[in-house]
């Protein structure tokens, strides 16, 4: 998931979360993916949990509008 906005302000998305994510077809643990959390003049917007045991769910939480 990419969150981008072009004026800098992120409107409260809920908590998508997300299960089954791979990387052809593998578990994304081995990876080691890093997450990018959005922000705005130093402001985290959002923040990316940490992957879940299976190493294929995560969610994004908003921090603020």
């Amino acid at each position: 998931m990419r969150i981008e906005s072009p004026t800098g302000s992120y409107p409260n998305f809920g908590t998508p979360n997300f299960t089954s994510a791979t990387i052809n077809g593998q578990s994304l643990g081995p990876f080691k993916p890093t997450a990018l959390d959005p922000s705005s003049n130093g402001t985290y917007e959002a923040r990316t949990s940490a992957l879940g045991s299976s190493g294929t769910s995560f969610t994004e939480a908003p921090l603020h509008e």
